[in-house]
């Protein structure tokens, strides 16, 4: 079904596989088995964006950290000398 017309017209949807569960039954049978596998693409999409994202976040706490600790050494560096 259109994605945009399931938003749309939610209720419809549930009446539309009512009746072709009960009238087409080979075919119902292939839309259960394709929402199984678009669900399983979305499902790996979903880790691959939360991956992406907390590596990006963990390359920034590298970052400041590592501009922390320069700052630290460079401060103390300078406290020492005097």
């Amino acid at each position: 079904m259109d994605e945009c017309f399931e938003m749309s017209y939610p209720h419809i949807r549930e009446r539309l596989l009512t009746l072709a569960e009960k009238f087409d039954t080979d075919n119902y049978s292939v839309y259960l088995k394709s929402t199984e596998v678009c669900s399983s693409f979305s499902a790996a999409c979903q880790v691959l964006t939360i991956n992406e994202n907390l590596y990006q976040v963990k390359r920034r706490i590298v970052l400041i950290r590592n501009k922390f600790l320069f700052v630290r050494s460079f401060v103390l560096g300078n406290h020492q000398e005097r």
